[in-house]
């Protein structure tokens, strides 16, 4: 029921911030704004192409801007800011891992090149630990019925090597 009541007082009020928001932007779009410029100065210039940038000497002056002769010669002072950086798409791989798991090791620094097959993290899964040991308990049982196997084909050689003998009339005390 307050929802009801909040509704007439927003639409009376519309109108009044709609009249300041485009005053602002009114005088803010009229009246020029030149952060460099020094207080009171009100010269015109001329209209530049876009890619052009004119400065007065008091505007270069204000801005610590100096031109000079091209040398090389190491840098006086570094800025940090803030930016963002872009890659080339048909250089960038992601790289997922199939087990989630925490990163141990990193083979590789960003911009290596990397070939097929090589190692580039070691990760530490839980979930990769329990396939292997899943896997290591396979195999011994792959081995044990193995070696079963192998039994079960000597024993059925011998019984038939034994029944070979025994109808070939040899007495079982003759079957070693």
């Amino acid at each position: 029921m307050r929802s009801r009541k909040f509704w007439p007082y927003l639409l009376a009020a519309l109108p009044y911030v709609l009249f300041v928001l485009g005053t602002a932007a009114l005088w803010w779009w009229v009246i020029p704004h030149d952060p460099l410029a020094a207080p009171g100065d009100e010269s015109q210039t001329e209209p530049v192409a876009m890619d052009v940038v004119v400065m007065t000497e008091e505007k270069l002056r204000r801005a610590g801007i100096q031109s000079g002769p091209a040398a090389i010669r190491p840098f006086g002072q570094m800025f940090r800011l803030p930016g963002r950086l872009g890659y080339d798409e048909n250089r960038h791989v992601e790289i997922r891992p199939s087990a989630g798991g925490t990163l141990r090791e990193m083979r590789v620094s960003p911009g290596d090149e990397v070939s097929p097959g090589q190692i580039v993290a070691v990760l530490a899964s839980p979930d990769a630990a329990r396939a292997r040991t899943e896997v290591q308990r396979m195999e011994s049982q792959v081995q044990l019925a193995s070696n079963v196997c192998e039994r079960a084909k000597k024993s059925a050689a011998g019984v038939a090597r034994a029944i070979e003998l025994v109808s070939a009339g040899k007495e079982p005390e003759e079957i070693s």
